[in-house]
């Protein structure tokens, strides 16, 4: 159990059979979930499913058919199942002796990869060389978000030592924002009290926005310009066809992708009916990135499973919260074969734990 978990992070993430309109091609790792699920399907925790969710996933689909994303969403839900039995499977059986394994053979990984003698291999832009590295998976991103969500998930089973030296692993590919998971790692890491845990939280932070101010400055002149343009023009066949790309001279190229994305995104979300709002337009509808996980669960899955999931792990665990906050600023990790049955393993393990 606990190998086929390993294979299913570290196979490297390549299409065997694509579908024309599909979620994405077939993978190793879909024929990895369905032996997983035909070896814990009696589990009877694993479809312990109440039925007010199995009626708002009826209701989310319902509504995809007037954004003409039917089929495609219907196939999204099987994909989300396909990362909640992964999910299951790492909260009740992967040892954190599996853990360490997948980490020392990425580290391998990263280290060919920084150094050029093997490509990365992502499904989207193919096989190339970069010493921005992503170990088996798609980008660097999904490799410093799973790697960040993996640490906490195992957080009390590793030493502060190990958490403080995953850092500059994470970190170091490019990827900023991902120091945002190693820091909430760190300070929940050392037992302090609250109002000294605040203080350091604070320090922390200002240390963070001072070693990166530049980029600071440039995500406060991102808000100003996508609060100030018009994106009335637009509907739901942008993300189709996704033909319009907007830029500002004053932004990096990560911003100025998120232009036109996340502008459109908001401007259909404040436009949508109450419907839309509480039950979402359907999983998958936006299609590739969205590059904010926050406002693609808000415009794609609706309000209420988002106050449902905050509400439950604020209960719970707090620190769960924050560290999967943080994760889908600016990546859609919820919704990534790599990092998306991590947070439902963070998930079941703070509601049961």
């Amino acid at each position: 159990m606990n190998l086929l978990i390993a294979l299913y992070f570290l196979c490297p993430k390549i299409d065997l059979i694509i579908f024309e309109g599909g979620v994405t091609g077939v993978r190793l790792q879909d024929f990895i979930a369905l032996i997983l699920l035909y070896k814990i399907y009696g589990d009877y925790n694993l479809l312990n499913l109440r039925f007010v969710s199995l009626i708002y996933i009826t209701l989310n689909i319902l509504l995809s058919y007037f954004n003409e994303s039917f089929n495609i969403t219907l196939l999204a839900w099987l994909r989300i199942f396909e990362y909640y039995v992964i999910g299951y499977a790492i909260y009740k059986y992967l040892d954190i002796k599996y853990f360490k394994l997948i980490i020392y053979i990425e580290i391998i990984f990263i280290s060919l990869q920084y150094f050029l003698i093997i490509p990365n291999f992502d499904p989207g832009r193919g096989i190339f060389l970069s010493n921005q590295y992503s170990g088996t998976f798609g980008t660097p991103a999904e490799f410093s978000y799973f790697v960040g969500l993996l640490s906490f998930y195992y957080l009390t089973k590793l030493s502060l030592v190990s958490i403080f030296a995953l850092i500059p692993i994470i970190i170091s590919n490019g990827v900023q924002t991902s120091v945002l998971i190693s820091l909430a790692n760190l300070i929940n890491k050392i037992k302090l009290g609250n109002k000294i845990k605040i203080l350091f939280i604070v320090l922390c932070s200002a240390v963070f926005m001072s070693i990166y101010s530049k980029d600071v400055f440039d995500v406060m002149n991102f808000f100003k310009v996508i609060s100030t343009y018009d994106y009335t023009t637009f509907d739901i066949s942008y993300f189709n066809e996704k033909n319009v790309f907007l830029y500002d001279p004053l932004l990096p190229q990560t911003l100025n992708m998120r232009l036109s994305k996340w502008g459109v995104a908001l401007h259909l979300i404040l436009t949508s009916n109450i419907l839309q709002l509480l039950f979402g337009n359907g999983l998958y509808v936006v299609g590739g990135a969205l590059d904010s996980g926050i406002i693609r669960f808000i415009y794609e899955l609706g309000l209420m499973p988002l106050f449902y999931f905050c509400y439950k792990l604020y209960k719970k665990n707090i620190n769960a919260l924050v560290v999967i906050f943080f994760a889908n600023i600016f990546f859609d990790a919820w919704i990534s074969s790599v990092t998306g049955p991590i947070i439902i393993a963070i998930y079941l393990k703070s509601l049961h734990e």
